[in-house]
Order: C-alpha cells, then structure tokens, then sequence
C-alpha cells in the first residue's frame, strides 16, 4: 500500500517537472527563471502528492478558464 502511494507520488513529481519544462520552453515569461524545484521541494511533492494534485488542479482550472 505504502509503495502504491510512493509510486503515484513519483510520477506525479515527475509530470510536474515535465510541465514547467514544457511551460519555460513555450512561455517563458510565465515562469521566474529562479522557479527551480529543489531536492527537499521534490521529496515534499511526492509524499504530499494529493494537496499538490488538488493546487494544481485549481491554478489549471482558474487559469485556463479565465475570463
């Protein structure tokens, strides 16, 4: 159960460093140049993965739904 969790945690880490990769690629000026995710910063995203699902689920939301 507890390797499950890890897992999804891990690729959540993981598609999140692809998206600010594929953001700075294509917009730059959307992200700081000192956006960068630290080690201490990644470990918090995978054992915290479900708030960090949820914040990124509304930012997305209110930012692609922006009127």
């Amino acid at each position: 159960m507890i390797i499950n969790y890890l897992i999804i945690g891990i690729v959540f880490a993981v598609f999140i460093e692809y998206t600010k990769d594929r953001i700075r690629s294509k917009w730059p000026s959307l992200l700081p140049t000192s956006f960068d995710l630290d080690i201490v910063m990644r470990f918090m995203m995978i054992i915290l993965w479900p708030l960090c699902l949820l914040v990124f689920c509304i930012g997305f939301y209110k930012t692609y739904y922006k009127k």
